[in-house]
Order: structure tokens, then C-alpha cells, then sequence
């Protein structure tokens, strides 16, 4: 087997039998004197061995930044299921490297000897297929034999690169609890791709080189690592079948989501991303899956754990300016209309629209959204709009019985009177369809508030459209009332 001239020293060579797998090579690495020289099965293209290919090529990103769920992946490929090549042996199965070009074919060292029976394909419990190679986990189509080749030549230089790292770097560590995932951005060679390596036995996520992705590059301290222990889980979300959550980490889930209950329970402005009684569901739903470890469960655990990372994140949990009540910044500069919505609510909605304000400031307090808060802000506003349409058709019924109208502008009163009513009618209906179809979970909300919000006024808008049925009923009431007292 022919060695890349980066690998090569004058120690003694070790091929593992297992070559095609990342597990030796890790190991490798973890080994800070080691007494043999790895001969990886990942060749590389020696025109790839530099900083400017792998700059180019290789794209660090956080988990969250996969093209997972895009109906448009790069490495979807095409489906193989029909194809069987009865004859071939697996262990000397190679890639079909003719949909590449001819120049791709020649500046490899060697065919990537990736064995498909060394892949195995995962179905999540979503419904979405992954591959999982021991080390190496990616959500593109390895079936499809083009594909395949331009996978391992993307793992094949993060190799590379990771082998760079350990012999120009004095205080390089590694060790072995880890997992590589890769993601291609492209179908050309040298292929460009996404990827990251997930370590388990920190819950945190790093890069084979110096750069990081540009959403986490001005973290730092506790905010970094929370980010980074979010986006693990969110790796593990993402590929859950292959790797069972240790029973330790279990039960830290449950003694976190006990906590943020009580919080949750006891407190009005609690920041638990969830009420008592949706965490109770939870950990009842945990309970279920019983003792043993299964693909489900470690789901369920990830995408929880997620959210109550990301919660953690966004109140500055372990920092010194932590949010420890969610209302606290309402209490210090209470919400008021500016500017012309301030004369809006003044002159056209009667200051009506003050309480409004209120309602939707503690719904998007510090623009954080929580599903609890969110559903009672669509339960409130459902239930007020819905009396508003009840009153509005009874007062129009009662404006269409008045008879004693004699003059004509009394009869312009009328018709104004009740077209009021059916504004105001109308404006709830169309609130309350929009609000309906709108989803019940804090993303929901954060979809919402962002789609209404100003970036000088904030939700104020909101507030006077969330106001308008109310105060178009109440003038037309004043309306009415004026129509009967003028006795026209």
C-alpha cells in the first residue's frame, strides 16, 4: 500500500486489518509517542496536501448548519437499490470513479478502498437514511459509488489535516471518543464539504484545524462551551441509531428537567424553556423506553437536552449577568408606544392598545420566546377576539332594528355604525385564522414576533394590530350610542 508523503517516516508501517475504518487511525493520534507509523486507508491526492486545498475544500460548521433537512442536498446522489454486482467480492470492492473526470482519476494516488460492507445504513427515526462507518458518520448517499469517492477523499484530507496538526503542534491531544461527520457541498473534485468531529467524552464539538465557524468565532468562556455542548446534542439528534446515551447522562437529563419543573411550577417569570406539567410529559415519556438503550430514546434525550441547552445559552446561564427572571427587564424599563404609534394609540385605539403592548412585551421579553408563554398569548387573544366577532354581530343586529331615523345624516350614522361593526368582526376573523395556523412551540412564536417587529419600534405595530378589533368596536359602540341619544 503506497503512504502519502506526509504520513511517511521512518518508523515501522502498521496497516490495521480493519484499514478502512477511522477507529486505528484515532488511536493513532492518541498516542503521544507512538512506535509505528499509521498507513491510512484514505488516500490522498498529494496536490491536496496544502493549506490553500484544504482551505478551500474543507468548510467547518457547527451541527445546526447542516443541510439535513433541504430537500436539495448535495450528497443525495442517486439510488443504487437496483444495482448488485453479484460477482464482485466486497472486500475488493472499489469505487466507480467514471462520473468523475479523467484528471480527477489521475491526480488520485489510488482508488479510495472504501468497502460498502463497512458502511452500514442507519434509518433515523425520522425517516431519513445516514451511513456510519465506526468513526465517521455523514447523512450523504453512499450507495451512490460517486458519491462514495468524493466522501472519502473529503475524510481522507480532514485526515490529513489532522495528522498535520499533531506533528507541527507540541501540545496536540487527541484521543479516541470521538466522531467524524461530513457533508459535501459539491459534486466537483476535489470536493468541497462541510464537516465537524463531535467528542463524546466532553459533549463538545472541534475542527482539524485553526478555524472555527463564523458563528461561534467571538464566544467565549461559559457561552462557548454551552454552544458547543448544544450542538453535540444536536449531532446526536441527528445521528442517534448507532450510539447508546450513557445511563449517567440519562439521569442528568431528568435531575435538569426536575429542576426547571420546580422553577417552573414556583415562578412566574421562570426561564424554563417549559411548563411543569410538558416537563413531567417528558420525563413520563423518558420512563417509557424502560432500562434499555435504543435509537428512540437516544433521540428523545438529545433533542431534549438540546433545548434546555439552549435555554441555558440565551439567560447567560453561568455568567454573572445571568437572567433569573424573564420579566425582570420588563420591571426596569417598562414597554410605552413612541414616536406615531404613541399618537395612534392615543387618538385612534383610546389607549387601548397600552395593555396590548404589555401582552406581547412579556410574550417576547428580551425577544426570548417560551412555549408556555406563547400559548397562553394564543389562548387569550383567540378567546378576546372571538368575544369581540359575538358582541359586533349583536350590536349589529340591534343598530339594524333601530327604525325611529328620520333625517339623512342619521341614516349616514346607521350605515357608518355598522359598517364598524363588521370591520371590527372582520379584523378579528382575519387575526384570529392567522394566529390559529401559526404553531404552538416557542419557534413558532420567535417565527412571529420576527415577522412582525420593527427593528426601532420593536412590537408595537403588533400591539395596535393585535388592539384594532377592540378599539373598532368601541367607537362603533360610542357610534350607536350617539345614534340613540340623537333620536334621529
Amino acid at each position: 500500500m503506497r503512504i502519502s508523503p506526509i504520513m511517511g517516516t521512518d518508523k515501522t508501517p502498521f496497516s490495521s486489518l480493519n484499514s478502512s475504518s477511522l477507529a486505528p487511525f484515532f488511536a493513532f493520534l492518541a498516542e503521544s509517542n507512538p512506535s509505528y507509523e499509521f498507513v491510512s486507508s484514505y488516500q490522498i491526492d498529494p496536490e491536496m496536501q496544502n493549506e490553500k486545498c484544504y482551505r478551500h475544500c474543507a468548510n467547518p460548521i457547527l451541527a445546526s448548519e447542516c443541510s439535513r433537512y433541504s430537500s436539495v442536498r448535495v450528497g443525495s446522489g442517486e439510488s443504487q437499490a437496483t444495482i448488485k454486482d453479484i460477482d464482485s467480492n466486497p472486500d475488493e470492492d472499489i469505487i466507480d470513479l467514471q462520473a468523475i473526470s479523467v484528471r480527477s482519476r489521475e491526480n488520485q494516488l489510488q482508488l479510495q478502498r472504501v468497502d460498502r460492507h463497512r458502511f452500514d445504513m442507519i434509518i433515523h427515526p425520522e425517516g431519513l437514511p445516514y451511513f456510519y462507518q465506526d468513526k465517521l458518520v455523514t447523512s450523504d448517499n453512499i450507495d451512490d459509488p460517486r458519491v462514495k469517492g468524493l466522501v472519502a477523499s473529503a475524510v481522507a484530507l480532514i485526515c490529513w489535516m489532522l495528522r498535520h496538526m499533531k506533528d507541527i503542534q507540541a501540545d496536540f491531544k487527541f484521543h479516541e471518543e470521538v466522531e467524524l461527520c461530513v457533508e459535501l457541498k459539491s459534486t466537483d473534485y476535489p470536493p468541497k464539504f462541510n464537516y465537524y468531529i463531535a467528542d463524546h467524552a466532553k459533549q463538545t464539538l472541534f475542527w482539524a484545524d485553526s478555524r472555527e465557524p463564523e458563528n461561534i468565532r467571538e464566544a467565549k468562556g461559559v457561552v462557548r462551551d454551552n454552544i458547543l455542548r448544544e450542538e453535540y446534542w444536536k449531532h446526536v439528534e441527528y445521528y442517534p441509531c448507532h450510539r447508546e446515551v450513557p445511563k449517567a447522562h440519562i439521569e442528568e437529563l431528568k435531575s435538569l428537567m426536575a429542576g426547571y419543573a420546580t422553577d417552573a411550577a414556583t415562578s412566574e417569570g421562570s426561564t424554563s424553556p417549559m411548563s411543569a406539567k410538558d416537563i413531567a410529559s417528558h420525563i413520563a415519556n423518558l420512563n417509557a423506553f424502560g432500562e434499555e438503550s435504543n435509537d428512540k430514546k437516544t433521540w428523545a434525550a438529545a433533542r431534549i437536552f438540546g433545548l434546555f441547552i439552549h435555554s441555558q445559552i440565551l439567560n447567560r446561564h453561568g455568567m454573572q449577568n445571568a437572567r433569573l427572571d424573564r420579566f425582570a427587564s420588563l420591571e426596569e424599563v417598562p414597554p410605552v408606544f413612541q414616536g406615531r404609534y404613541a399618537c395612534i394609540n392615543k387618538y385612534l385605539t383610546l389607549n387601548l392598545g397600552d395593555k396590548h403592548l404589555q401582552r406581547c412585551a412579556r410574550a417576547w421579553v428580551d425577544r426570548i420566546a417560551y412555549t408556555e408563554s406563547w400559548r397562553a398569548y394564543k389562548e387569550h387573544y383567540l378567546k378576546e377576539w372571538k368575544e369581540i366577532r359575538r358582541l359586533a354581530c349583536m350590536m349589529m343586529v340591534a343598530c339594524a332594528y333601530v327604525t325611529r331615523i328620520h333625517s339623512p345624516l342619521g341614516f349616514i350614522l346607521q350605515r357608518i355604525t355598522i359598517l364598524a361593526m363588521l370591520c371590527s368582526s372582520g379584523i378579528s376573523y382575519y387575526l384570529s385564522n392567522e394566529l390559529i395556523n401559526t404553531g404552538n412551540h416557542a419557534a413558532d412564536a420567535v417565527n412571529y414576533f420576527q415577522m412582525h417587529e420593527d427593528v426601532k419600534y420593536g412590537i408595537q405595530e403588533l400591539a395596535l394590530i393585535n388592539c384594532a378589533p377592540q378599539a373598532t368596536l368601541c367607537w362603533s359602540i360610542c357610534l350607536f350610542a350617539i345614534l340613540l341619544a340623537s333620536g334621529s
